[in-house]
């Protein structure tokens, strides 16, 4: 029977919840709950001293970020597991430093270079890629702007550190960007590597690295990073071949930053081991130039006494050639032996050299089977000629740093590493021979520079390789130089179209390589022996006739060239080649080469001129070398008999040219004068340096037989005076030159005396004091009105300082023999009496100069004569004049303030010519005594003037100078003075003038006595 249940619902302990398809099963109530979090804090440091100095920096110096984070913030943060919070926080950094002054940043490079050089090797590209911007884009341009980049060289180590970790590393990104860092490094802080050995040796273990690196990009193990071998497996599907182009794109571009950074690294290296830069070729002091001091004095002085042959003697100590072109490879074998020494302390393994120049060179072959290959050498395109260029440069700078000593070494250390030096050597410069010349495929001119710099780079390395392997006995590799000479001589001719400069400077030297080869003695001495490192005849003038029309052909327009660096060049090694055909060669300009030379150095003036002041150095050894050849030309014309042509035109037309140098310009030239820079018309002569002056002054004076225009322009070099404005603002005149070069110049001209007239020798004295052409500032009083006649204690030292002038003017006047200078003279001392100038200077100024010029003569002829005996012009015209002039130059004379020390020196300095001629001719002195007593007498002069010459009385009684001429009592000069004194004092008695009379007699009888009564009249 069923049993019927009730509507009463039942309830159990715990209620059942049925399961869903598709819902998850709730949580039993039972379960226990066991998720937890936790929080951590990252304290880099905890200290009170770094809290402040972090607070300090952003307080001073450093600025803060753009979300407000200080920089100790954000250097914590690059410790963040997350990729973005680590870019964002190199992000800040480089808003920081962006954000701070120039100046403050070398103060804080202790904070800033640490952190971002670990970002070098963040897994992170934007990382990466931030830090190296900050690096590059931010700090070095700043540390060169304040020119602080030495603040940089401390941190040198760990940044290489850092950046020789990114290049060991697993991942091929992290590697390319660590070499972009590195050649970052060394092109910004080039020179802070030349400093020590220490970074060159941090360098020199990059370099291993740089084998993988080439593994990379030329096609082997590319990567061992997921990355990089997710990439590589792609290459080989068909249906992938846009991404094997990107890729192959990708891995070209990559090329170049790895060989870029390859040429920085080695070419440092190189640099600091061989002492210049191999790819520039400035080797210091290789650019044929002296090594001379310029600070110091001239090493070459004129003997004016001395023959012809022997006018210029050269000093015990001075500086000869040191390292010109010819001393090349005397300076090579230097830098060799210091290296073995110990300049560079660790030294390159030999495989990884041989690995280096075994992938470089199989890079090369890689690049030259992209093109074609013709009639005229190798067809790139444009990028693939530009990554070429690289691998040329990167073979040079490997084969002249590194692989060249073990070939040319004068011991060979290791038998088995010589041979295969010398094989991949071989086989390297065969491969350059079968592809040079590089021509563009497309045809386009614009992209010309490109490819004659690529051509210049390979005819240097066939050169240097070449040079090198023909030293190796039982080698026959003399094609290179016919190669280097089918490209040459053509680009000679078009050197003017060749636009970039490093192609010039390469092809520069080139040519001094076949121009000037290692045994300069049979280029000029035995015809037709050939030598491997030289030319024939033939082919050796033909390319000097080419360097000589591209360089020294007579151009006024070519100073451009001058200025150049291959045009300065070029003067070095037309030098050298001068220097060993004075040394190996008796009689110059008899053979076709020397001739050659000889012409080609008449030109070297247009590069003085195109030079002026700029290259102190190459000038004084252009000038040094003038003046060689010209004495070895002349004493070889003496010792024959037959006169030769050749001597007379190059001596005359080198006069011509250097006059050109004594001109002065017509425009204003910018020049220091006592360290402040102004603006004035100077001739090339003024602008060079000191022993640039001295040696071309010396070259002027032995060639003798100066032009007029010569002598006009060296009197207007010492007459010439530049205004410059004094720490008080007020303008002073000062001589251009030092007063004793100046001596030294009028001595050189005064040797030269016997080739010109004495007319012309004494305008050259006159002018050359600058009397004529001196200027004085007009004073203004307080109202603002000009006064003219003003004579303060200041004006007055403006005229002492033609004072040297003056005495070097009488000098010399005094060393010519002859009794007609005072009578040819005189129409030049009849102006200086009787200027009408309103200026009380410019009357005091020549009427000093014409009574010392005559107190000179007087003093000159007056031993063993009696005074005025032969002393004065004859001309009364002339004596009235002169007199005239006297007295208004003692009415001028400053008046006696309180500063009595001022006054007496001022009055001194002025009345000194006066005395001496005075002491010399006492009859002046007497006229100069009456005609003080009539102006004094006249009731139509003024009180203050009589005063005036009273004083000037009373000085001279009182002068201890004139003391014995007064007591001789020439021409009874005693007696006149004591009558006027009395006669004067008679007639001011009682007046404003009877104290001053009075004190004339006393001091009168004090010298001669008391008298009992006055002269009648």
């Amino acid at each position: 029977m069923k049993r019927v249940l009730g509507n009463k619902k039942t309830e159990g302990d715990f209620k059942r919840l049925k399961a869903k398809v598709g819902k998850r099963a709730p949580k039993k109530l039972s379960d226990t709950e066991t998720k937890f979090k936790t929080a951590s804090v990252q304290v880099q440091s905890q200290s009170i001293i770094n809290e402040s100095v972090q607070r300090d920096a952003s307080i001073e110096g450093l600025a803060l970020s753009s979300s407000g984070k200080q920089f100790s913030q954000l250097v914590a943060q690059l410790n963040h597991h997350a990729a973005k919070a680590r870019t964002s926080a190199a992000q800040g950094m480089r808003d920081i430093v962006k954000n701070t002054a120039a100046s403050a940043i070398p103060n804080y490079l202790s904070m800033i270079i640490p952190p971002l050089s670990k970002c070098l090797i963040d897994e992170e590209s934007d990382v990466r890629s931030v830090a190296m911007s900050t690096l590059m884009e931010e700090i070095s341009p700043r540390l060169a702007s304040c020119k602080k980049t030495d603040r940089m060289k401390p941190f040198l180590p760990i940044s290489l550190a850092y950046v020789g970790s990114a290049l060991h590393s697993l991942d091929q990104d992290v590697r390319y960007d660590g070499c972009k860092a590195l050649h970052h490094l060394c092109t910004d802080y080039s020179k802070l590597f030349m400093a020590g050995e220490n970074e060159i040796n941090h360098l020199q273990s990059l370099l291993p690295a740089f084998v993988m690196l080439f593994d990379d990009v030329i096609g082997g193990l590319a990567s061992m990073s997921r990355r990089g071998v997710g990439s590589l497996s792609n290459l080989g599907v068909d249906k992938n071949s846009s991404k094997e182009k990107q890729t192959k794109k990708s891995r070209d571009s990559r090329a170049l930053g790895v060989l870029k950074s390859f040429v920085s690294v080695t070419n440092n290296i190189a640099t600091f081991r061989r002492g210049y830069d191999i790819l520039v070729g400035n080797c210091g002091n290789l650019n044929g130039t002296a090594n001379h001091n310029f600070s110091s004095r001239a090493d070459l002085i004129f003997c004016s006494g001395a023959k012809a042959s022997n006018a210029l003697v050269r000093k015990n100590d001075q500086v000869h050639y040191s390292y010109n072109i010819s001393d090349l490879k005397k300076l090579e074998n230097s830098y060799r032996e210091s290296s073995v020494d110990g300049k560079v302390c660790s030294k390159l393994d030999f495989n990884t050299l041989l690995s280096l120049f075994l992938r470089l060179r199989d890079r090369f072959v890689e690049v030259t089977q992209r093109g074609k290959h013709g009639e005229k050498g190798l067809y790139l395109s444009d990028g693939d000629a530009s990554e070429l260029s690289l691998v040329v440069s990167s073979l040079r700078v490997l084969w002249i740093g590194f692989c060249e000593e073990i070939l040319t070494a004068k011991r060979v250390e290791n038998e088995s590493n010589y041979k295969k030096m010398k094989v991949n050597a071989i086989t390297t410069l065969n491969l350059l021979l079968e592809s040079f010349t590089v021509r563009d495929t497309s045809g386009n001119e614009s992209n010309r520079e490109n490819f004659d710099s690529l051509n210049a780079s390979m005819c240097m390395l066939l050169s240097e390789m070449g040079g090198a392997i023909d030293d190796i006995p039982d080698s026959d590799t003399l094609e290179w130089i016919d190669a280097i000479f089918m490209y040459v001589v053509p680009a000679l001719e078009a050197i003017e179209n060749m636009e970039n400069e490093n192609s010039r400077i390469t092809l520069m030297m080139v040519i001094e390589r076949l121009l000037y080869p290692s045994e300069m003695s049979n280029v000029f001495c035995a015809s037709g022996s050939k030598q491997k490192r030289q030319l024939n005849n033939r082919k050796y003038m033909e390319l000097l006739g080419k360097f000589k029309v591209a360089y020294f052909d007579q151009h006024d327009s070519r100073e451009k060239i001058c200025v150049s660096k291959e045009g300065r060049r070029a003067v070095s090694l037309l030098l050298s080649l001068i220097h060993n055909s004075l040394t190996y060669q008796k009689d110059i300009g008899l053979n076709e080469i020397s001739m050659t030379l000889i012409e080609m150095t008449s030109q070297l003036p247009l590069y003085l001129k195109s030079w002026r002041g700029s290259f102190p150095r190459d000038s004084a050894v252009v000038l040094e070398t003038l003046f060689t050849l010209s004495r070895s030309l002349i004493r070889q014309d003496s010792n024959n008999d037959d006169s030769n042509n050749m001597t007379t035109s190059f001596l005359k037309n080198l006069q011509i040219s250097l006059q050109k140098l004594f001109t002065t310009s017509k425009k204003q030239r910018k020049i220091r004068v006592k360290g402040l820079e102004v603006k004035a018309k100077v001739s090339i002569f003024e602008e060079l340096s000191h022993v640039g002056q001295t040696l071309l002054l010396n070259l002027v004076g032995f060639l003798e037989s100066p032009s007029s225009k010569l002598i006009e322009d060296l009197a207007q070099i010492c007459a010439r005076r530049i205004t410059i404005t004094s720490s008080e603002g007020k303008p002073l005149h000062v001589q251009l030159l030092c007063d004793s070069f100046i001596d030294y110049l009028m001595s050189v001209v005064h040797f030269m005396r016997r080739q010109m007239s004495l007319k012309q020798y004494l305008t050259f004295l006159v002018h050359s004091s600058g009397l004529h052409s001196c200027q004085f500032e007009e004073t203004t009083n307080a109202q603002g009105d000009t006064n003219a006649n003003s004579n303060t204690y200041e004006e007055y030292d403006s005229i002492f300082t033609y004072d040297s002038a003056i005495a070097r003017m009488c000098k010399y006047l005094l060393m010519v023999e002859s009794k007609q200078v005072i009578t040819m003279l005189t129409p030049v001392l009849d102006s200086w009496l009787s200027i009408n100038d309103d200026h009380i200077l410019f009357q005091t100024l020549k009427f000093r100069a014409t009574i010392s010029l005559l107190s000179c003569h007087a003093l000159s002829i007056r031993s063993g004569n009696k005074p005025d005996s032969g002393i004065m012009v004859e001309d009364p015209a002339f004596r009235d004049r002169l007199n005239h002039a006297m007295m208004k130059f003692l009415l001028n004379l400053p008046n006696e303030t309180t500063d009595e020390t001022t006054f007496a020196k001022i009055h001194s300095k002025l009345m000194c010519p006066i005395m001496v001629i005075f002491n010399c001719c006492p009859s002046l002195l007497i006229d100069t005594i009456n005609n003080i007593d009539q102006f004094i007498l006249s009731d139509d002069n003024a009180t203050e003037e009589k005063e005036k010459l009273l004083q000037v009385l009373i000085y001279l009684v009182k002068s201890k100078s004139l003391a014995k001429t007064i007591r001789d009592d020439y021409d009874n000069l005693s007696t006149n003075l004591q009558d006027v004194a009395f006669r004067l004092d008679k007639h001011t008695s009682g007046g404003a003038l009877h104290a001053v009379s009075g004190k004339l007699v006393m001091e009168v009888q004090t010298v001669f006595g008391f008298k009992t009564s006055a002269p009648s009249n």
